[in-house]
């Protein structure tokens, strides 16, 4: 998809939905119509989906690993069976997580962590 005619700068360690906002007001629209006129899940976007940030990103012209590194989600249901302490989870650190546990796909994890190679032991107390 495109980048929008009139796009916005990603504020510093702006989350997705801030960055939303932003977006639609600069286009004067609201949030909801400027989901729906660009096949946008809004709810998705507020939950944190890898997908709809990523398409958020593509259509503000920004980089998705930046939005990416301070937009808070929540883990799928799927991953029930973990145990975290919280069920929202912020930031780069946050999204270091899933380097810690198998079986978790690295596309949720920010690339910025992944690339650095973190890691932390299970044994830590973290999970």
């Amino acid at each position: 998809m495109p980048a929008l005619p009139i796009t916005t700068v990603l504020g510093e360690r702006e989350p997705a939905y801030s960055y939303l906002s932003r977006l639609a007001d600069r286009n004067a629209v609201d949030p909801h119509a400027l989901c729906r006129d660009l096949g946008m899940d809004l709810k998705a976007i507020h939950h944190g989906s890898h997908e709809a940030i990523l398409s958020l990103a593509d259509v503000g012209g920004i980089d998705p690993a930046s939005l990416l590194a301070w937009t808070p989600w929540s883990a799928p249901l799927e991953w029930s069976g973990l145990k975290v302490s919280a069920s929202w989870a912020f930031g780069l650190l946050a999204r270091c997580f899933l380097v810690l546990v198998g079986d978790i796909p690295k596309s949720y994890a920010g690339a910025a962590c992944c690339n650095a190679g973190a890691s932390v032991r299970s044994g830590s107390g973290l999970l």
